[in-house]
């Protein structure tokens, strides 16, 4: 199943201390709710910064996501 969400990965120096990003677990949890079983990609940060050049373009077409 291909993934239907991206996030940015974490950079080594986070990934070598073992950072937890949780709200990772609350996107995954709302796709379910959705209906999206998929995993979500974990894009590292300089592709994930060229693909959201393609990302949504329309005027006020941004979204920020709030926790709660």
């Amino acid at each position: 199943m291909s993934p239907q969400a991206a996030v940015m990965d974490l950079l080594d120096r986070d990934k070598e201390r073992r950072f937890e990003v949780h709200v990772w677990y609350t996107y995954s949890d709302l796709l379910n709710q959705a209906g999206s079983y998929s995993p979500i990609e974990k894009v590292e940060r300089l592709s994930f910064y060229e693909r959201a050049k393609e990302a949504e373009t329309a005027l006020y077409g941004n979204l920020i996501l709030k926790k709660g």
